[in-house]
């Protein structure tokens, strides 16, 4: 996917199916939660998932994303606490969160 293309509904939890090295899928109407197959992408360097309408927390399992350089999550709805995990990702340059429900 590549940004803005007016999509709705969960994303698909086939992300896990693929050898992905950039996700795209910000300024759309996506919603549910981050599938956790998406987690299974350790070559991911870059999620954008901003300007959506996602629900839910931020699994642990993010932080098996070691090459993530761009992660940018703002404007949703998750929730709780950010995991420890993230941490690790000590490749990461740009980390945008605002305009969640984060405690």
């Amino acid at each position: 996917l590549t940004g803005t293309v007016d999509l709705t509904g969960t994303l698909p939890t086939e992300l896990g199916n693929c050898d992905l090295n950039i996700f795209l899928a910000y300024e759309n109407s996506f919603n549910g939660s981050i599938p956790d197959s998406l987690y299974s992408n350790t070559d991911l360097a870059a999620l954008r998932l901003e300007n959506n309408q996602l629900t839910g927390t931020v699994d642990s399992k993010i932080g098996s994303l070691l090459d993530l350089e761009d992660l940018r999550i703002s404007n949703n709805h998750f929730s709780g606490p950010l995991p420890h995990s993230i941490s690790s990702l000590t490749k990461l340059r740009n980390f945008l969160l605002r305009n969640n429900d984060f405690t």
